[in-house]
């Protein structure tokens, strides 16, 4: 299947909330937008598996903060993903993941490559500083209780590629405050 060209404040493509599942095993989000998290799937208090399938061209046109433009995890949702491809999407914070407010996030297989954080006004309006183009990890400041976000990579994870726009380096995993990786 196919979820395109969508537009929505959080999750253009997809939104997965409030213990909500989703199992990704083939398929494309492609070309959807958000103002804030997650232009191709936003997750909250859910739980996502994705064995395959391809995540692309999605924007994060927001001028706050603008994460996730593949995916956005926040408030506790749990992301697996053992395939499938996250590639040539465009946002802030966290082009290719990116989580905020706490989440574990385990990649055991798959490939993150190719996405960029940019403030450039083309292809996002983002205004904020740009980091970590392929994941990016922080913990809000916004009255939330400190909650930290987990990654664990496995040894079939690819990710490579993914470029800062202003620096025009290529910078794969960001870590802001609070965060481990194992």
């Amino acid at each position: 299947g196919l979820i395109s060209y969508n537009y929505g404040t959080y999750g253009g493509g997809i939104i997965v909330q409030n213990n909500g599942k989703i199992i990704m095993n083939g398929g494309d989000i492609k070309g959807n937008k958000a103002d804030h998290n997650g232009a191709g799937i936003a997750l909250f208090a859910s739980t996502t598996v994705i064995s395959g399938g391809i995540i692309e061209e999605n924007v994060n046109t927001g001028t706050w903060i603008g994460i996730g433009g593949g995916i956005s995890t926040d408030k506790g949702a749990d992301l697996t993903i053992i395939g499938g491809t996250i590639r040539n999407n465009y946002a802030n914070r966290g082009a290719g993941i990116g989580a905020w407010t706490g989440g574990d996030i385990r990649i055991y297989g798959g490939k993150i490559t190719g996405n960029i954080s940019t403030e450039d006004t083309t292809p996002t309006d983002c205004t904020e500083n740009n980091y970590g183009a392929g994941i990016y990890f922080d913990t809000a400041d916004t009255g939330y209780s400190a909650v930290t976000s987990n990654l664990t990579l496995g040894k079939s994870a690819y990710i490579i590629g993914n470029t800062n726009s202003v620096t025009d380096l290529e910078e794969n995993v960001y870590f802001a405050k609070g965060q481990t990786i194992t």
